[in-house]
């Protein structure tokens, strides 16, 4: 097996320990930790950069430290609203989500932007629907359903520009 590393970053801007009590600083270390841990895991077993990636940036997004998903910091009006891309140097693929409120982890979305749709980048309810559809689980309140039909069939969805139905 050929070397490997891996490398992360807890977001932007800085983990301040003096604000932070020692049981927050500690957290906070073990689940950069974890991060790493979840993603070497993975590439030791010889599965993918993407597989590894994802899954190291799951980790972060799940903790309320780091300035993504559930720590992610809040929009003017006091909601999460989540961005995340990821892309495999392999293939030069990429796929995006962004201005997402009610998708768990952004980096899962992205990747099956990636990996299930013609599109590089999805963004705001759109996405939420998207790419809950992918996983079986359309969104109540989606008005973008006959889109998200088209994506889990495999069909590509029909634009409303007269230009691109030439």
């Amino acid at each position: 097996m050929s070397p490997i590393a891996i490398g992360i970053h807890g977001g932007c801007g800085t983990l301040d320990q003096s604000l932070m009590s020692a049981a927050e600083w500690a957290e906070a270390r073990q689940h950069l930790a974890d991060a790493l841990k979840a993603g070497w895991a993975l590439l030791r077993k010889g599965a993918s950069s993407i597989d590894a990636v994802e899954a190291a940036v799951v980790v972060m997004e799940n903790s309320w430290h780091f300035n993504a998903g559930f720590g992610a910091a809040l929009n003017t009006a006091g909601e999460h609203e989540l961005d995340a891309s990821i892309m495999d140097g392999a293939t030069l693929g990429g796929g995006a989500v962004c201005a997402v409120r009610r998708i768990r982890n952004p980096v899962r979305a992205a990747r099956a932007v990636m990996e299930k749709s013609a599109n590089v980048l999805i963004a705001g309810a759109a996405a939420a629907c998207e790419c809950g559809s992918w996983r079986a689980v359309r969104a109540p309140w989606c008005r973008y359903s006959s889109i998200a039909t088209a994506l889990v069939s495999g069909s590509t969805p029909r634009s409303s520009r007269a230009a691109d139905r030439r």
